[in-house]
């Protein structure tokens, strides 16, 4: 939970930093700008103007008000300019890295401890559909996929009777995720550039098909959370190449495990929940329509 807020904070920041404000002077004309410093007789910021950033003052007696945060949208970023005709939809596909971030319990026994850190990585696909009403908000749906696979041959078990048994261990899990998003969209200086931040809360489905000498299906769901820091380069007027930087928060408290005959649900205690966070470090087309 604190990982959760700490990075909503930083998430908070960033739009703040990208946001603009509002002052108006005495004859009611209105300014767009990023108030850098208020003094008593100065008011300090700077402007977008002719393609080019002003830095400029006014004197607090010709002021009307200000109001600070008033515009999302910073003038340079504008999306109508970036493209002759509005682009509505953005469709992305990316797939790349995945790297599970949790700790390895100590209770691992030594040999299984290598076992345990390769399982840690994978590899992830996305897919996102966000629409906008040209603005730099947009909102839409989110589907991430991940992938973790490993085996190890020639385990044994040994039972209370003494008894023995050998053969393979192996885990496939799978993680698929669904949710709505919102995201914020803003533009380089040239255009060329486009910078996404994002974020998302909604379902996740967890699955592992397991082999401990037999065959175990462990299946769970839960609440997942996603940040999403993406940079888009432009190719034409329709298509971007983009590098897309994600972390993915969720826990597991309650699964199923089934041996085909049986199915067993197993709670985890509070502060024992099986920790499904990763990074994806993707890679992939956009299309704008």
């Amino acid at each position: 939970m604190k990982t959760i807020l700490f990075i909503l904070i930083i998430f908070i920041i960033t739009l703040k930093v990208f946001s603009q404000d509002l002052i108006v002077n005495k004859k009611g004309d209105s300014l767009k700008c990023k108030i850098i410093k208020i003094e008593k007789e100065y008011i300090y910021f700077t402007y977008y103007y002719k393609n080019s950033i002003k830095d400029t003052n006014l004197a607090t007696a010709q002021v009307k008000e200000f109001i600070s945060d008033y515009y999302t949208k910073p003038e340079a970023s504008s999306y109508k300019n970036a493209n002759k005709k509005n682009k509505i939809i953005r469709i992305a596909a990316s797939g790349g890295y995945s790297y599970r971030v949790a700790r390895l319990s100590p209770d691992i026994p030594n040999d299984f401890v290598d076992y345990m850190k390769k399982l840690r990585n994978g590899y992830a696909f996305s897919s996102d559909i966000i629409f906008h009403d040209s603005k730099s908000f947009w909102a839409g749906f989110k589907y991430s996929y991940a992938k973790f696979i490993n085996e190890m041959d020639n385990i044994y078990i040994i039972y209370p009777n003494n008894s023995i048994r050998y053969g393979k261990l192996r885990d496939d899990v799978t993680i698929n995720y669904i949710a709505p998003s919102m995201n914020f969209l803003l533009f380089s200086k040239n255009k060329m550039t486009k910078y996404i931040l994002g974020m998302s809360i909604g379902y996740l489905n967890y699955k592992d098909n397991a082999l401990l000498i037999d065959r175990y299906l462990i299946k769970g769901e839960t609440v997942g959370v996603t940040f999403d820091y993406g940079f888009d380069f432009c190719l034409s007027g329709s298509y971007d190449l983009g590098l897309l930087f994600s972390f993915n928060i969720a826990s597991l408290g309650v699964y199923k495990i089934s041996d085909g005959t049986t199915v067993r649900k197993v709670q985890l205690e509070k502060g024992k929940y099986e920790n499904l966070s990763r990074i994806d470090l993707t890679i992939g087309l956009r299309f704008l329509k």
